[in-house]
């Protein structure tokens, strides 16, 4: 039986140093005429905060993009092994599980399941279906006709945490925790008194199945475009939460093309219609990978806050010291569009905008040095310490009140208004940046040459209410990164057209210029 070593599809690997925004908006060029795969960053949306960027693409394109990198004088280290990359990265501490002994099939006992390495989807699925029969249901199907399986155990009129794996085809550990996470429920008894799950193992069947079959590094769903080359569609930017917006293409060749509209696609309508029929949720968690951080609502929204961001953060802060304390894993954590980056149409914010208090989106190990490539050595560590986190969620599922007892900390409005300056404004003390750094930066700007230039206000303009100011540089949206620290947004009014903003970061006291996002 051949496993885990063939891939029909060959592809390229490019490694560039961004060392100008020429490149960086040259990269981006490429992603709008070719199928790219981002691998470091993981999406386009993080382009902006990258030094240098790496992407896959099928070799039959690779001439093209050899020219073009010629033609525009950008320099380039080129992988033509992705394949044997592929196979030696994820799989090298494993060797054993290459060897049909370790395929599990239906009619063996659960017992067989290795939990620490990658499962092909028939795999995944035979084991699903040694599950108890009122467990195991069928709520759809995906485009190409496959069964959509979730597991629902407990009583209805129990508390409800709702558990969503695979939505990314590409994302191999979030496939795998998901029975892992079953497992202990079901065997074990893990936290399933009084708490009813619900729990979709694998969202995006097709692009896994796809991700095994022909390309790694396969992210959408199998949808054939009309009138287009390219496939898929990106479900977790195809919700009904102001789509379209943030870090979504409108390409069908791009990894996040969005779709014709929301909830076109077969996998999150069903997905939808399922999760809208539970009347006692009260929690949700997309795991994903990779960076390890622990993501609450808002992504879609750079304006708007959640009612209960400070609880939610309260919660991140305790989930994020239980998985460190298990084996010395930091995640970090923050509000999607300022600590992570702004995403429209994700599960996380639809569902949180239905009214589910608790919504997270956990992004799996590592930081970057594997990437979307785990060694599988690494999965029962990296289920066990998110089994830490998890236990702090269920807590606060158990006792609402506990949780709900930190949503009067904040006095962040809810959408900033148009006559707040960003100076004056109010935060909490957990809130990204306080009153006093607000004046240290109002102090920098004013002695800069160019201050007259610049009156930093809150701005609720079409591209939405984005905390505000320029020194000059015509920006419809800017940001920064600092480091391992929080990114501040802001708006410019556009009407000048010199130097950038510039904002000095919490973690490191250095100031550095916004750049166009």
């Amino acid at each position: 039986m051949m496993r885990r070593n063939s891939f029909k599809t060959k592809l390229v690997g490019y490694l560039v140093n961004i060392n100008c925004d020429f490149t960086r908006e040259k990269i981006k060029a490429i992603d709008k005429e070719h199928e790219i795969q981002w691998i470091r960053p993981g999406e386009i949306g993080s382009l902006e905060d990258s030094d240098s960027v790496f992407f896959t693409i099928n070799a039959s394109s690779s001439d093209q993009i050899d020219k073009f990198f010629a033609d525009n004088n950008i320099q380039s280290e080129k992988n033509t092994n992705i394949s044997g990359l592929i196979y030696s990265t994820c799989f090298s501490c494993h060797s054993a599980s290459f060897s049909s002994a370790k395929s599990f099939q239906i009619g063996k006992t659960r017992e067989l399941f290795d939990f620490g390495v990658y499962h092909t989807l028939k795999e995944i699925q035979d084991w699903l279906k040694t599950l108890p029969t009122q467990w195991l249901k069928t709520y759809g199907k995906s485009y190409e006709n496959r069964p959509l399986h979730v597991i629902d155990i407990g009583d209805e009129k129990d508390p409800t945490i709702v558990i969503e794996c695979g939505i990314h085809a590409r994302e191999w550990v979030s496939v795998a925790f998901c029975p892992f996470l079953i497992d202990q429920i079901s065997s074990k008894k893990w936290e399933k008194e009084g708490i009813r799950w619900v729990i979709f193992p694998m969202v995006n069947p097709d692009g896994y199945r796809f991700s095994w079959r022909f390309n790694r590094f396969w992210r959408k769903n199998r949808r054939i475009i009309r009138d287009s080359p390219c496939h898929g569609v990106d479900l977790n930017r195809n919700f009904d939460i102001e789509w379209g917006r943030y870090s979504t293409s409108d390409n069908p060749c791009g990894e996040t093309f969005g779709g014709s509209k929301p909830f076109s696609e077969p996998e999150s309508a069903a997905f939808r219609d399922y999760v809208q029929k539970i009347e006692t949720k009260i929690a949700f968690v997309s795991y994903h990978a990779y960076s390890e951080f622990i993501i609450y609502p808002y992504s879609a929204s750079i304006r708007a806050n959640s009612p209960f961001k400070e609880a939610l953060r309260s919660l991140a802060l305790r989930m994020s010291d239980a998985i460190y304390n298990e084996h010395g894993r930091q995640y970090s954590y923050g509000e999607g569009a300022v600590a992570f980056y702004a995403a429209s149409g994700g599960s996380d914010d639809w569902i949180h905008k239905q009214g589910v208090p608790i919504a997270y989106t956990i992004e799996l190990r590592d930081k970057g040095l594997n990437g979307f490539l785990l060694p599988e050595n690494e999965l029962i560590d990296t289920f066990s310490e998110n089994l830490k986190g998890l236990k702090e969620l269920v807590r606060d599922v158990r006792n609402i009140t506990r949780f709900a007892q930190f949503t009067k900390a904040t006095n962040v409005p809810p959408v900033f208004s148009e006559t707040t300056s960003i100076f004056e404004m109010t935060k909490s003390k957990n809130s990204v940046t306080t009153t006093s750094e607000l004046k240290n930066i109002e102090k920098h700007k004013e002695n800069s040459e160019d201050a007259d230039k610049s009156k930093a206000q809150i701005d609720e303009g079409k591209d939405g209410c984005t905390a505000g100011g320029h020194l000059g540089k015509k920006y419809s949206k800017c940001w920064i990164s600092c480091e391992n620290d929080y990114k501040m947004i802001f708006q410019d009014d556009g009407e000048q057209d010199s130097n950038t903003v510039e904002i000095q970061c919490k973690a490191t006291g250095k100031w550095k210029a916004a750049r166009p996002f």
